[in-house]
């Protein structure tokens, strides 16, 4: 989904939790006491506006001798960098600019125009703000780490199982390459790919 930003900030209405049902008896007068009464949560979130560029410079002699169309290049390779580093913001994003404490550079102080300094990412909520949100692996990846993680998307505040959508193909994991190809090699995953629907990593097995 995308929304407009009407302001540098802006604010965007989000749910909060579900109203109780009440267990009560039945009313047997017209002037019987009203029932007690329950909440439905909602509440904002602040969305600030970020600016990003690509600034690259060069000559009309650049563009007449290359060897191919320049500026059609160079516009593709923004597009693709442009892509890369939008979803590495979502995904790392941490405004700790610091000489340490960086998730993205833990050992030293990152430049003043990394991308990853606009807002805290999808990472920074489980390894900073809330460590619960984590699952150390700790050795070879196994089919079960990913159900830790699953069981780890539980909101018992909200009533709301974040693991287990409605419709399965929701449910998205992200990896690095290394450990995307470690999943590949999980007999599940084989199974899966082998023989389609029939695989034990959905139906339980």
């Amino acid at each position: 989904d995308t929304f407009e930003m009407t302001a540098p900030t802006a604010y965007l209405p989000v749910e909060v939790d579900i109203p109780e049902m009440l267990f009560v008896g039945e009313s047997v007068a017209n002037n019987a006491s009203n029932y007690a009464t329950v909440k439905t949560g909602s509440n904002r979130v602040s969305v600030s506006a970020s600016k990003f560029v690509i600034h690259q410079m060069w000559s009309g002699e650049m563009e007449e001798d290359s060897i191919i169309p320049f500026v059609p290049f160079l516009r593709r390779q923004a597009a693709l960098g442009i892509a890369h580093y939008s979803d590495s913001l979502v995904l790392n994003g941490d405004t700790t600019n610091a000489g340490t404490g960086n998730i993205n550079l833990d050992d030293a102080d990152p430049a003043d125009t990394k991308h990853y300094l606009a807002f805290d990412g999808i990472r920074h909520a489980a390894l900073v703000d809330n460590t619960n949100n984590a699952s150390d692996a700790g050795g070879a990846l196994v089919i079960g780490d990913f159900g830790t993680l699953i069981g780890l998307m539980l909101d018992a505040t909200r009533i709301h199982d974040w693991g287990h959508p409605a419709n399965q193909d929701d449910l998205v994991f992200v990896a690095d390459p290394q450990t995307a190809d470690a999943a590949q090699q999980l007999d599940e995953v084989i199974n899966w790919k082998t023989y389609n629907n029939q695989f034990s990593i959905l139906n339980g097995e």
